[in-house]
């Protein structure tokens, strides 16, 4: 793989301090002005989710505005929850300190990706075996997921993984005019062998879906100032259509509901990351159905079956069609860097010492159960297994909760 300093130009335009030193050791806030941001280290520049609003960690207050998209939200119980307890029972070192953005369950696996410190800033895909806590593959790839909190560009669905990400324009049929474009690879779960790397054109890979009918890739476009979504065939690697959109930043994307939604912002002529927005494609014809937008910047996770969202109201679960908030906005404060959801349970970080909880909700009474993990948690990603919270931390070690019956 070629030097890849110029990676990410567009990224690169609005230049922004080195914020972890001191976001380690501080209380997160929000942001009061948003930023595309590069990190560059030993020569490699990867997009940076929460500096692209300023800081890495987001911290949302409570009960500000109004609720965020659709009409009344469902009412929630006003006592509190019980609370029950969790604590961390494994970790596991994964990858370089930095440079270990993501992580996803799937094919009865946790998977992890990561980028090296060798002069050719090799991508890899690490396996780890939930029964044993035990790697048990790690696979050289052709991109890894750009992002340094927040997870994304990583997903596993029906015996694939699928990694959205960067590559070389010249190792593409149409190299294009820039130096780097958006890459997708497939590697097959049953073997972990790379099955196929695609060249997408625009920038770089965001986010990555899997419905009926494909693979969904959020995209920095082609002319710097758009995001698309390319709809992929996972057989044959052919691109079936582009879905452009009209915001300049996303970071998310879902197949979820019969849809797929993407996460998008505004960006201001002064490069601040605006309220985020759903866009919402119609995936039998590529079209798109809406635009939702939030009253607050809005970290988002789905499990495929729903929706969630944290914005400055807390966690609220949404219609992933209409935006309609269909449960909350329960009132916790959570940083947002850290978000996933799972049949189970959501999971999240509050600003206060960076604690991590998890809520289970009963969607026919509204009741919830709050589990507290016990610790602090400088943790960039969450995903979440049968009966487990897998957390990503910053310096590159995945840790394992076992979460109570």
């Amino acid at each position: 793989m070629p030097d890849l300093t110029e990676r990410f130009r567009l990224l690169a335009e609005v230049p922004a301090p080195d914020l972890w030193p001191e976001i380690e050791v501080r209380m997160p806030r929000r942001p009061k002005e948003g930023r595309l941001r590069r990190v560059v280290g030993a020569g490699i520049a990867i997009a940076a989710a929460a500096a692209a609003i300023g800081f890495a960690v987001h911290s949302f207050g409570l009960g500000r505005g109004g609720p965020s998209p659709g009409t009344t939200p469902s009412s929630t119980p006003s006592s509190a929850p019980p609370v029950l307890d969790a604590q961390v029972t494994a970790s596991i070192p994964i990858g370089p300190r930095g440079q270990t953005p993501s992580v996803a369950y799937g094919a009865g696996s946790i998977w992890v990706a990561y980028y090296d410190t060798t002069p050719e800033q090799n991508g890899h895909l690490v396996r780890v075996d939930p029964a044993t806590d035990e790697v048990v593959d790690n696979v050289v790839v052709d991109t890894f997921p750009s992002w340094e909190v927040g997870g994304g560009g990583l997903t596993v669905a029906v015996g694939e993984v699928w990694i959205t990400g960067s590559i070389a324009s010249d190792r593409c049929p149409d190299p294009g005019p820039h130096p780097f474009q958006a890459a997708l690879v497939r590697v097959d779960a049953t073997t972990d062998q790379p099955a196929q790397t695609i060249c997408l054109g625009g920038r770089f890979g965001a986010d990555v879906a899997i419905d009926d009918a494909g693979v969904w890739v959020l995209v920095f476009g082609r002319n710097d100032d758009r995001m698309e979504v390319v709809h992929v065939d996972p057989t044959t690697g052919d691109v079936l259509g582009r879905t452009e959109l009209q915001q300049q930043y996303g970071h998310y994307l879902f197949a979820v509901g019969g849809s797929i939604v993407a996460g998008v912002n505004d960006v201001s002529p002064e490069g601040g990351v605006e309220n985020a927005l759903l866009a919402v494609i119609d995936p039998a014809t590529g079209e798109l159905r809406d635009t939702v937008p939030f009253h607050s910047y809005a970290w988002l996770a789905s499990d495929g079956g729903q929706l969630w969202a944290a914005t400055d109201d807390g966690l609220e679960r949404l219609d992933p069609a209409t935006g309609v908030v269909t449960a909350g906005p329960f009132a916790v404060g959570t940083t947002g860097d850290a978000l996933a959801a799972g049949p189970e349970a959501v999971a999240f970080l509050v600003p206060e010492g960076r604690r991590l909880f998890l809520m289970r909700l009963d969607p026919s009474t509204g009741e919830r159960t709050e589990i507290e993990v016990h610790g602090t948690f400088e943790w960039n990603a969450l995903a979440l297994a049968p009966g487990t919270l897998w957390g990503l931390s910053y310096d590159g070690t995945l840790y394992r909760v076992d979460l109570p019956g």
